[in-house]
């Protein structure tokens, strides 16, 4: 037997909700701030400009590494579990630069929160579009009786379902 839910019933996913929120400020801070910021402190701290550089593109090395990896991570982790795990990977990297100077701990600190803040904007990306398919499909239904709750939050990168 199939469930079904009505319009009445569909009530908002608020822990979904409280995961994007979070995610979009995890991913506008760890891109918008920390690049001229870190950057700004380096040079503060008299690191040449090359390495600042350098220090700089280890985020887009995360970014990158994150997309070659994300459908072997979406297979055997969920994507509301890879999003929260993410959250905590920029939170580690920002906390990173205030408990130590060492600049190889930086290095790697912006490569995880490049790594982390892109796995966030690729799932949440993910995941918005599958909930707008999905919204736009219940609404259009004839019946709002017609669409199974089994479909609502689920979408899959590589064949596993995630949110």
């Amino acid at each position: 037997m199939v469930a079904t839910t009505t319009r009445q019933n569909a009530a908002p996913d608020w822990a979904a909700i409280v995961i994007v929120i979070l995610s979009v400020t995890a991913f506008a801070v760890a891109q918008g701030l920390t690049f001229p910021l870190i950057s700004l402190a380096l040079e503060a701290r008299g690191v040449a400009g090359r390495l600042i550089g350098l220090n700089a593109a280890t985020y887009a090395a995360g970014a990158i590494v994150s997309v070659l990896t994300i459908d072997r991570l979406t297979a055997r982790v969920r994507g509301n579990r890879l999003i929260v795990a993410a959250l905590f990977g920029c939170s580690i990297g920002l906390a990173a630069f205030a408990m130590t100077d060492s600049l190889p701990i930086w290095f790697i600190a912006r490569f995880a929160i490049g790594f982390c803040a892109s796995l966030i904007s690729i799932l949440l990306s993910r995941q918005a579009s599958a909930w707008a398919c999905l919204r736009s499909r219940y609404w259009s239904c004839s019946s709002a009786h017609d669409v199974p709750t089994e479909h609502f939050g689920t979408m899959s990168i590589a064949g596993s379902s995630y949110l």
